[in-house]
């Protein structure tokens, strides 16, 4: 997905690369659904607030494509970034 939208490869830097995902894992701004079977599901969050969330870099495998996973990996995203309790 990277060298397709962004023009470069991660691979050539993979250890950077990895050890910038898993920062961002831990700071709540990558996103992966990782199953048995492998990748699932990613995305990033760029610029938010309170109210609004960029995501980026949403992608789903082509092999995983058409099973309903990207569905349900945004809706579970927004209700973590956007959704609060009510009075």
């Amino acid at each position: 997905m990277i060298l397709g939208e962004l023009g470069y490869d991660p691979r050539g830097a993979r250890a950077g690369f990895g050890a910038a995902v898993r920062r961002g894992i831990a700071q709540g701004s990558w996103w992966v659904w990782v199953a048995a079977d492998g990748l699932r599901f990613q995305c990033n969050v760029g610029p938010r607030s309170s109210a609004t969330a960029q995501l980026q870099g949403v992608w789903t495998p082509p092999a995983q494509r058409g099973k309903g996973y990207a569905a349900v990996a945004l809706a579970a995203v927004a209700r973590r970034l956007l959704v609060t309790e009510l009075p």
